[in-house]
């Protein structure tokens, strides 16, 4: 009997993309949802987007580890969770509704789906869960920037570009020869990726509310048992981008978090990574001004993050 599944990871507080996603799938049939993590942090639909994942029937829900860090947040002295540098997280936390907080608090690290005498399914959200430092885990929006500056490949050919890196990759082989033959999903990269070795399929659906592949669409996967197998595909749903980000940018997470609503905004504009070019701008900027202190010091953020819209930075390469 066909089964078809929807694979949905990183969507960082983007209801539109999420909805978009979702609506796509069901006229795709799929009998079941995976969620894959990093629900909330980042744009301005923090509830409303953990409110949809809660009441999408046929789901399996884990968490990220921006989700994970609510409880970090609560071990912590709440008041003195710094300003600046993390203060989205406080953000979100507050503006969450109690059960939303409780229910990502409560979500697994790991669900693994076994139905049927079919190959189980690994659900996670970070690869080095089960790949250590191999190539899974350094297919990022660094490298993916990198190599499309450089020309090594194009949107038509990455997948064939890192299938072949992976292929290549030794330390990766001899790990996965000693996993369980099955599906191994996971998300954090924000990079798509299918590749098979052995009996293992390892899936990257890519992130559904901030892809960073140099495409706007949102990303999702798509895996079905075929009878004897299972087979996947990445696919790529268009949206409203610019009304998401300015609703984001007007919102009151826009105004009160600004450094970092303004950074996801532009990610989520140019398709490319900003944040961590952001924070070697703002490393080198308070290294200039003679500020040692990290996390970095809340007047020193926001005065780089002012520099580098200005256009000392580069965030709009």
């Amino acid at each position: 009997m066909p089964m078809k599944y929807a694979l949905i990871s990183d969507i960082h507080g983007n209801l539109p993309a999420l909805k978009a996603v979702i609506n796509d799938a069901r006229e795709n049939k799929v009998d079941h949802f995976i969620f894959l993590g990093d629900y909330c942090i980042g744009l301005g639909y923090p509830n409303e987007v953990v409110d949809c994942i809660r009441t999408t029937r046929s789901s399996y829900i884990v968490s990220g580890n921006e989700d994970e860090v609510f409880l970090n947040y609560l071990t912590d002295m709440p008041n003195q969770w710094p300003k600046g540098q993390f203060e989205a997280i406080p953000w979100v936390y507050n503006v969450l509704a109690r059960e939303n907080r409780n229910y990502l608090c409560g979500l697994p690290n790991e669900i693994i789906i076994k139905k049927n005498n079919r190959p189980p399914i690994f659900a996670f959200h970070k690869p080095q869960r089960y790949f250590s430092d191999t190539s899974p885990c350094t297919v990022n929006p660094g490298s993916f920037a990198m190599g499309m500056d450089e020309n090594r490949y194009y949107h038509d050919t990455y997948d064939t570009y890192f299938n072949k890196i992976l292929s290549n990759d030794t330390d990766l082989h001899s790990i996965i020869s000693k996993l369980e033959k099955g599906v191994y999903i996971y998300g954090h990269t924000h990079i798509p990726l299918c590749w098979e070795k052995d009996g293992r399929l390892l899936i990257s659906p890519g992130s559904c509310g901030l892809p960073l592949d140099f495409n706007r669409d949102a990303s999702y996967g798509i895996m079905e048992w075929t009878g004897s197998t299972y087979k996947a595909l990445i696919k790529r749903v268009a949206y409203d981008v610019c009304g998401t980000i300015d609703y984001t940018r007007n919102s009151t997470y826009g105004k009160e978090v600004r450094v970092w609503s303004g950074i996801i905004s532009k990610e989520l504009e140019t398709a490319r990574e900003q944040a961590v070019p952001f924070i070697c701008f703002t490393e080198k900027y308070a290294s200039e001004k003679q500020d040692h202190v990290r996390p970095f010091r809340a007047e020193t953020w926001y005065a780089a993050y002012d520099a580098w819209s200005k256009g000392l930075g580069t965030m709009d390469i």
